[in-house]
């Protein structure tokens, strides 16, 4: 089932305990980024659970629905698309973007688990300025989430920094202390698993849509997503690799990663659909 649901049925929630699934989520995000692969469309939808876990500890996450990956031939992409409530800064503005927009959704998905809500109001137009970015892309957090540490909130500033170049990469993210669990409240109980409901993000998301004008034809739709203008890699058959992979050398030693990634596609004149890209990624032993 998605993660979220199972941080909602769980019913209570540490910082510590989000801190594990953050740790375990970042660092598939690690090997994906050391493949060169950036996944355009990173959201709590696409977070599965391999098997219902016995604590938190146990968690078994997996990063599903690569239909908009990308491999990087070089640094940046342009191609416009992703799921609203998700699109990183430079996406609006239509500039040409990096494995920082994979960060970008990442400090969303965080800011959801932390807050039970998206940190920003409306993405859905397009930014023709910096001036503007900075006005739309201010980092508030709700009254209810007081409790949230020092740390949570700096590692959250990171992530969501408007510019690409200063905001983290998925490395410096798996080294914060607070993905770390070494400053991440132990017992403080969050109050985002009373607010983390698929319909309440969707709602969300639908008043984004109401609010932004929608069908200019130039902003993604509320859930899924605008074509994009790179075909996929064409492949004759399914192909399946394991991989273990060490920790970066500057990432803590006590880490390792076991990535597992299936793809089955089939050859549709180049479009993507989730039917044609199914692939799963897995963290173990964090």
């Amino acid at each position: 089932g998605e993660l979220f649901d199972y941080v909602v049925q769980k019913g209570t929630l540490t910082e510590e305990e989000a801190a594990t699934i953050v740790r375990k989520v970042t660092s598939a995000l690690v090997y994906m980024h050391s493949n060169n692969i950036i996944h355009r469309d990173l959201k709590p939808e696409n977070l599965l659970l391999k098997h219902r876990p016995k604590s938190t500890l146990d968690l078994d996450v997996k990063i599903i629905d690569f239909g908009l990956s990308k491999t990087l031939e070089g640094e940046t992409a342009q191609s416009f698309l992703g799921t609203r409530g998700y699109l990183a800064p430079e996406m609006l503005q239509r500039l040409r973007y990096s494995k920082a927009i994979d960060v970008w959704a990442l400090g969303v998905i965080v800011f959801v688990l932390l807050c039970g809500c998206l940190p920003f109001d409306d993405d859905s137009q397009p930014l023709a300025n910096p001036i503007l970015v900075q006005q739309r892309f201010v980092l508030r957090f709700p009254r209810w989430a007081n409790n949230l540490s020092a740390s949570a909130k700096d590692l959250l500033s990171h992530l969501l920094h408007i510019n690409p170049r200063v905001r983290y990469t998925a490395e410096q993210a798996l080294r914060h202390p607070w993905v770390r669990g070494d400053t991440a409240n132990k017992t403080t109980l969050l109050s985002s698993p009373g607010r983390l409901t698929p319909k309440s993000l969707r709602q969300q998301r639908q008043q984004q849509q109401r609010g932004g004008g929608g069908g200019d034809g130039k902003s993604p739709p509320s859930s899924l997503v605008v074509t994009s203008s790179v075909p996929p890699p064409r492949h004759t058959g399914p192909t399946t690799y394991s991989t273990l992979i060490p920790p970066p050398t500057s990432v803590n030693n006590n880490h390792n990663y076991d990535a597992t990634t299936t793809r089955n596609h089939n050859n549709t004149n180049g479009n993507s659909s989730r039917a044609h890209h199914h692939h799963m990624l897995r963290t173990t032993s964090i």
